[in-house]
């Protein structure tokens, strides 16, 4: 499809479209089926009647329809997610090399801590035994396909002061972990955590925003028709609040947890952070 042909696509799907949170727009996004070969029923598509400015979180996607005023501001919309390749010597742990490779012994001790062997398929979490990344356990964060890495996240093994890092090129603002649980058809509630050990913890029913959620990662929850119960480490407990609320005002179906001064939302007792997600909503 051309671009003026999705330009004009686009302005046709304002006619369905539904406001969000920050005065966007959201529609079925007519560009899906030609970029993943599946048409878009969950409303990807984000469209500010103000600006023009238009963003598929799905597909990628992204322009400006006609008579836009001014573009909005930067850290309100994020850049087009790019394909960011594996680290140098990523090798996956539930390979035949990951399982058995004695370079990795300590990547697999510590992931172990962190991510049980059953869900080390599932999750592609995987080391670098060689190259710049090594001694790190790494994370992938994929598409919502498992197609395509949007980024990772490296994790050392080893006692210092960067226990995370990331690869260049990658956008926090402009991804979720685990997205595709916000298009799971469940009333399950999706509880939103900051890193990815968090979500693995209480897989699958967990997005991770990786730091603070960025507007872009607020419209992708907004889209959900899950309840959504903001689980944040105990010290950031009043972002949760106030992510509760902005969701509350949009009419959805949210909560928050209130963890106790510096736990993590794998520090706490399952059964006690269950019944407080049961409560939070």
């Amino acid at each position: 499809m051309s671009k003026a042909a999705i330009r004009q696509a686009v302005e046709r799907s304002l006619q369905t479209a539904r406001s969000s949170l920050t005065g966007w727009y959201r529609a079925n996004c007519p560009e899906c089926l030609n970029r993943t070969g599946k048409s878009d029923y969950k409303q990807a598509l984000s469209i500010n009647v103000r600006s023009g400015v238009f963003w598929c979180w799905k597909c990628g996607v992204k322009g400006r329809i006609s008579n836009a005023p001014e573009l909005p501001p930067d850290d309100a919309r994020g850049q087009e997610n790019v394909k960011i390749e594996p680290p140098e010597g990523y090798v996956t742990l539930a390979s035949e090399d990951g399982r058995t490779s004695m370079a990795l012994e300590p990547a697999r001790a510590y992931a172990e801590k962190r991510c049980p062997r059953h869900m080390w398929f599932d999750t592609a979490i995987g080391a670098c035994a060689r190259g710049p990344y090594a001694g790190r356990v790494i994370i992938p964060i994929l598409d919502e396909d498992d197609h395509t890495w949007l980024g990772w996240v490296g994790r050392t093994w080893f006692p210092s002061d960067k226990a995370y890092t990331y690869p260049k090129g990658m956008n926090r603002g402009n991804m979720l972990y685990n997205a595709r649980a916000l298009r799971e058809d469940t009333d399950e509630p999706i509880l939103v955590v900051e890193g990815v050990f968090d979500a693995i913890w209480l897989w699958p029913n967990a997005v991770a925003v990786l730091g603070k959620a960025s507007e872009l990662q607020m419209e992708a929850l907004a889209t959900t028709n899950r309840p959504v119960v903001a689980v944040l480490d105990g010290d950031a407990w009043m972002e949760g609040y106030a992510m509760m609320q902005r969701l509350r005002l949009h009419g959805r179906k949210a909560g928050y947890v209130r963890l106790p001064p510096k736990l993590d939302p794998d520090e706490v007792p399952r059964d006690w952070l269950a019944a407080e997600v049961a409560n939070a909503y």
